[in-house]
């Protein structure tokens, strides 16, 4: 008897029913896709962390990624002198967030120069930047987002009538993630 009286509803009866459902599953509907979570997962399958304010919580890497590479040259001839670092690593590839620049000798400041370049030999056609330092002491040159250094990769910096130590501060990334120097720098 109280399946016939469902059936035989009339339209507005129906209208009724549909309002007082609606009215009960759209705040639980709201409720369940605000709270959906979207996952992101890395290559090597760590997942991204989302702040309470619902944003991206993120870091470059982890702190045993992190590297310093170093090296010095010292000339006092007008001819340059190049120094080329070892490999930086043969099984990963390395991202420079950080050039220092430390001058410890220079006898005609503002007319000595200093190259720095990407791979090794002081290559030109990989030169990144060029300084001719005013007086001794140390430059830094942030570098965002990054110069890339594939696996094997090196780098390499010159001097002409100066001595400075060269300093990279950067972090390692699986050899999948960089294919070759940075372009276009």
């Amino acid at each position: 008897m109280g399946m016939h009286r469902i059936r035989n509803l009339s339209r507005g009866g129906w209208l009724a029913i549909g309002i007082v459902l609606a009215l009960v599953l759209a705040p639980s509907a709201a409720i369940a896709t605000a709270a959906g979570v979207t996952e992101i997962t890395g290559p090597g399958g760590q997942r991204a962390a989302v702040t309470d304010a619902g944003q991206l919580d993120v870091t470059q890497t982890t702190a045993g990624n992190y590297e310093v590479r170093d090296g010095s040259e010292d000339t006092t001839l007008t001819t340059p002198a190049c120094l080329s670092f070892p490999a930086i690593s043969a099984t990963t590839g390395f991202v420079i967030k950080e050039i220092t620049v430390s001058v410890f000798s220079d006898p005609s400041p503002g007319t000595s120069s200093l190259g720095l370049y990407e791979g090794p030999n002081c290559n030109l056609a990989q030169v990144i930047n060029t300084l001719s330092p005013a007086s001794l002491g140390m430059t830094v040159l942030p570098i965002d987002p990054g110069l890339a250094i594939p696996e094997g990769g090196t780098f390499s910096f010159a001097v002409q009538d100066m001595g400075a130590f060269v300093t990279l501060y950067g972090y390692k990334v699986p050899s999948s993630e960089i294919s070759g120097y940075t372009p276009n720098h």
